[in-house]
C-alpha cells in the first residue's frame, strides 16, 4: 500500500472559488451569420440539381491531369532529367540547391547512392554542366566523382556568376555521366534566380 500525506494550514477556507458552473457566457452570444445571396442561392440550387455532370467533368478532368502527369514523366525519363536514376544494379538521387542573391552564387548539387539492390559503391562517374556562356561563367564547370557509397549523400559545389547587366536569368543543366557511357545517367535542370545588381560602396 502506499500513504499520502497533505500539509494544510490552520487560516484555509475550504470553499470554492474559481469554479465555472454551467456554459460560458460566450455561448450566449449570437454569431454574426451572413444572409443567404441570390448567388448563393443560385449556386446551392446548381450543385443540387448538376451534380452528377459537376462530378463526371470532374472526374474527366482528373483523369486528363493524370495522363498529362505521366506524359510529362514519360518525357524526363527519356531526357535523363528523372531526380532518380536508375539501372538494372544502380540508383542514384540528384538534389541541386542554389545559395546567394548574385551576382555571385553557389551551386550545390548533392548525390546519393541508393542501391538496395547491392551494397558495391558506384565509380568513375563525373559531373558536367551546359549553360549560357552569354549569362554565366561556372567554377569549375567540370567535377570528378570519385566514388559514391551506398547511403551517404554527398555534395559538390560550383560558383556561377553572372556576367550580364540585363536582368535575365536562365536554365543550367547538370548532368551526371559516366566515363564509360555516351548517355548521361541522370540529370537536372536548374531554374536559376535573376542576379541581384552589384552594388559597390
Amino acid at each position: 500500500g502506499g500513504l499520502v500525506l497533505k500539509i494544510l494550514k490552520r487560516t484555509a477556507v475550504f470553499e470554492e472559488s474559481d469554479v465555472l458552473h454551467g456554459p460560458p457566457k460566450e455561448q450566449q452570444v449570437k454569431i454574426d451569420v451572413p444572409k443567404r445571396t441570390k448567388l448563393y442561392v443560385d449556386q446551392t440550387l446548381r450543385e443540387k440539381e448538376q451534380a452528377e455532370n459537376m462530378y463526371r467533368i470532374f472526374q474527366q478532368d482528373l483523369i486528363r491531369l493524370k495522363l498529362l502527369t505521366g506524359k510529362e514523366f514519360l518525357k524526363s525519363i527519356q531526357a535523363g532529367l528523372n531526380p532518380i536514376a536508375k539501372t538494372k544494379t544502380e540508383a542514384i538521387r540528384i538534389n541541386a540547391e542554389v545559395h546567394g542573391l548574385g551576382p555571385r552564387f553557389k551551386l550545390t548539387i548533392k548525390l546519393q547512392n541508393t542501391s538496395a539492390a547491392t551494397l558495391s559503391p558506384i565509380i568513375d562517374l563525373f559531373l558536367s554542366f551546359t549553360y549560357d556562356e552569354n549569362i554565366y561563367n561556372l567554377n569549375p564547370n567540370y567535377i570528378e566523382i570519385p566514388i559514391l557509397i551506398n547511403g551517404i549523400e554527398y555534395g559538390f559545389c560550383s560558383f556561377v556568376t553572372c556576367i550580364t547587366d540585363k536582368a535575365i536569368s536562365d536554365t543550367i543543366k547538370v548532368f551526371v555521366c559516366r566515363r564509360d557511357s555516351t548517355a548521361p545517367l541522370i540529370s537536372a535542370a536548374i531554374n536559376m534566380p535573376i542576379a541581384e545588381p552589384n552594388i559597390s560602396i
